[in-house]
This record gives structure tokens, sequence and C-alpha cells, in this order.
């Protein structure tokens, strides 16, 4: 006797039907997850944001209220822009950072260090800036200890940049820990040759681990690079009276009290002629210039360009916005407007070798070759013992083919004072460009020695001895 068949549920007749029913409600559970959590996590920003802003007003506010009767409306002015780039970029790490640099300009330590934290979260490749940043205010309140912990952060995200390990070296010593701070000196000066920070203070580190001649040496290499810098001065003093030659440290202690007292005239000169004014005028144009990257990087050319102008039409010396400018006409192929602004920027960074060099090399490409060599000597002239200006004008000759001779000869300066591999490898480019095999080769291995992990370099001399 057959058995009547269990009576099926009408979606089961049709399985497809019930499968695709099932995607549908999976689908329309998941967008509805999804939005809740796109509008918390819009609230979240909302909320956050709504208090940045509070919090710029509040500083704004502040500085407003010491400021002078002409000062005040520019004060607001700005505080205004940076108002509206928060609202128009609100996760934005480069627009976070405009405000970081904003707070600390300004003086406000706390605010400051919010900003660069917040700067890491929205942008780990800000790493290194941040922790830098915080590490200067933090030894500016005192807290070595803490300012150490940042630089060596710093330093590990990039240890390329010397002005990591120096800062890090100094914290060190302040927070008396000499021996720490030599090691990390001591790997700089390996890596990037010797500078006056990096002497002297070495030579500080090892007059307090009493090391008298190690510090005797680095105050004496100090001093060839810097040879009115007061402390450099002390710190030789000292060391030769801990050596015994009492001749020695009286010299020095006579040529140290010299020196400072000149320094500290220079000081109370400064101090009479600011009025505050101009000090100003350069934040505010600072601020502005940096406003104006911002509104770059997110593809408003029109409004980056009228943040540099007004930046430049604040300050008559601030160098960072023309520099800024004369770049921005040169990537949009406005040419002649970018020579006359890398003439102008060349004037106002007169103080500043790194960025004199950076216009020498816009200049060369540009087609300045007679402006740019001329930038290039001035460096050297006012730096001779600096390798950054040999390199950068041996790169320049190599590139344009002008006086190799001369450029294998500054190069070979370059590595002299600086023996780093990028500099090697150049000299080694110049071998190579004159014909001269066998010094390119030693040059290329000493480069690849250096730096092993460079894949140019072994590929280089994997390429000339392929065809030897």
């Amino acid at each position: 006797m057959n058995r009547p068949h269990a009576e099926q549920k009408p979606l089961e007749r049709f399985p497809l039907r019930w499968a695709l029913l099932r995607w549908r409600w999976l689908a329309l559970t998941m967008t509805v997850l999804l939005l809740t959590t796109f509008f918390m996590v819009g609230e979240r920003l909302s909320g956050l944001l709504s208090w940045e802003r509070v919090l710029l007003s509040r500083a704004v506010t502040q500085l407003s209220a010491g400021a002078s009767a002409d000062a005040k409306p520019m004060l607001m002015e700005a505080g205004i822009a940076l108002d509206t780039v928060l609202q128009k970029f609100p996760s934005s790490a480069d627009a976070t950072i405009v405000l970081a640099q904003f707070y600390q300009r300004f003086g406000f330590h706390k605010d400051a260090i919010r900003s660069w934290n917040r700067c890491m979260k929205l942008d780990p490749l800000s790493s290194g800036m941040a922790h830098e940043a915080i590490g200067a205010l933090e030894f500016e309140e005192g807290h070595f200890d803490v300012a150490s912990n940042h630089f060596q952060e710093a330093f590990k995200y990039d240890a390329r940049i010397s002005a990591y390990a120096i800062q890090l070296g100094e914290s060190l010593l302040s927070a008396g820990r000499p021996d720490e701070a030599a090691r990390v000196l001591e790997i700089d000066i390996k890596s990037h040759g010797r500078s006056m920070a990096a002497c002297s203070l070495l030579g500080q580190a090892s007059l307090q681990l009493r090391h008298y001649e190690q510090s005797r040496d680095q105050f004496e290499a100090a001093i060839e690079f810097g040879p009115e810098y007061p402390a450099a001065h002390h710190g030789l003093a000292t060391a030769y009276a801990r050596l015994g030659n009492e001749q020695k440290a009286a010299e020095y202690r006579a040529s140290f009290e010299k020196l400072q007292k000149e320094k500290e005239q220079r000081h109370r000169n400064e101090l009479k002629a600011d009025n505050g004014v101009e000090k100003l005028l350069d934040q505010l144009a600072r601020t502005y210039a940096t406003l104006g990257r911002v509104y770059l990087v997110h593809g408003d050319l029109r409004t980056g360009e009228a943040f540099f102008l007004k930046a430049k039409g604040i300050s008559a010396t601030e160098p960072e916005c023309r520099l800024l400018l004369a770049q921005f006409y040169e990537q949009q192929g406005r040419l002649h407007e970018a020579i006359a602004a890398f003439e102008e920027a060349c004037i106002a960074t007169k103080r500043s070798p790194s960025q004199q060099l950076l216009i020498a090399a816009a200049l060369n490409r540009l087609g300045q070759f007679g402006q740019a060599e001329s930038i290039h000597r001035h460096v050297i002239d006012s730096m001779p013992q600096q390798a950054a200006g040999y390199a950068s004008f041996a790169q320049m000759l190599l590139q344009t083919g002008r006086n190799l001779s001369e450029a294998k000869n500054v190069a070979k300066q370059a590595v002299e004072i600086e023996p780093v591999a990028e500099y090697w490898f150049l000299l080694g480019k110049i071998f190579q460009k004159i014909g001269d095999r066998e010094g390119a080769m030693n040059a290329f291995q000493e480069a690849a020695t250096r730096d092993p992990a460079n894949n140019l370099y072994r590929d280089t001399i994997q390429a000339m001895k392929s065809v030897l």
C-alpha cells in the first residue's frame, strides 16, 4: 500500500526561488548594517570635527585677545581659513598637519600634540614627521625622556634623516644618558659624515663619559664647521683642562667668553629691533603656504595658488611660500613665472643652504645654468665643510655634461667630507661618463658596501661586469 507523500511547503517546491529570497534577505540585512555603521562613523567624525573647530576657535580667540589692533583681523582671517579646510577635508592628514603646525607655531603645545597624534592615525606615513614634532615640543617642556622616546620612533621610521639622530642624541644627553647618546651620534657620523651639531654633541657625551681625548677631537671638529659656535669652545676648554693642558684650556675659555658676549649682544639687538609684527607675519605666511599645499593635494589648484600668493603678500621675507609658488609654476608649465619666482625665492632663502640647492637644481632644469652654478658656488663657499653643496654641484655638472673634470673633483670632495653610499654612486657615474671603468667600479662597490640592500647599486655593478 502506497503511503501518501508528506505535503511540501510552497517554497520547498522551488529551491532556486527560495535560495534567491534568502540571498536578498541577507543582502538587505548587510545593507542595513553597513548604513548603520556609516552613519555611526559619520556621526563620530562629525562630533570630532565639531569639537576640533571649537578648540581652534578658542585658540584663535586667545591669540586675538593679546594681539594689536592690526593683527587681530589677520589672526581671525587665518582662523576662518583653517576652519574651512577642516570642514572641507575632515579626514585628511594633510589638513590635520596644517592645524598641528599652526598650534605648534603659536605655542598651543597640548593641542599640537593631540593633532599630531591624530595625523598618525589618519596616515601612518606621517609618523616620522609627527614623532619629531612631538619630540621637539616635549624637549621644549623639559620632558627629556619622553622627547627621547619620540625622537627614537622618528629615527626608527627613517634612519636616513640625520636630523632625527641628532635630536635623539641631544635629548638623551639632556636626560642624563650620555652612553646612549654617544652610540646614536657615532652611528650618525659614520652614516652621514661629520657635522657641527653631531661633533659638538658627541664631544659633550664624551666629556660626560670622561673620554677626554675623544671629546677634544670632536669639539675641534665642531669648530672646523662652526668657528663661532661658543658651546664648542667651552667644551674644548673643559676637555683640555681635564687633560692637564691649562694653556690651551685658558685659550679656549677666552675665546668662549668673547664669542658668548657677541652672541648675547646680537640677541639683545634682535630683541630691540623686533616688535613682534614681523614674526607674526612670517608665522601667518607659513600657515597660508601650508594651507595652499593642502588644496593642491586635493586638486584645487586655483585656491592653492591663491593661498601661496596671499602668503607672499603678507610677508616680504618668508621663504617657504615663495619656494612653493615657484615649484607650482614649474609643475604647471608656466616657465617664465617659475624662473622669476625661483629668483625671488633665492633672495629669501639666503640663510638656508638646503633650500638654495633646491632652487639651483630647479633653475638648472629650467635652463638657467649660469644662475644655478652661481648658487652652487655660493653655497660651497659659505659652507665648505658641508658635503651637500659639492654633491649637488657635481650632479648638475654630470646632468648637463659640462666640465666633467670639475664634476669629478667636487664629487671627490663630497665623498671625503661625507662618505655615504649615494655620494660614492654619484662619483662612480662621473667616472663612468669620462670612461674611467676602474674608478667607476671601485666607487660603485664602495656604494654597495655602504648600502648592500640597494638594488640599483648591485645591478649597476653586475651590468659593468657583464660587458667586461
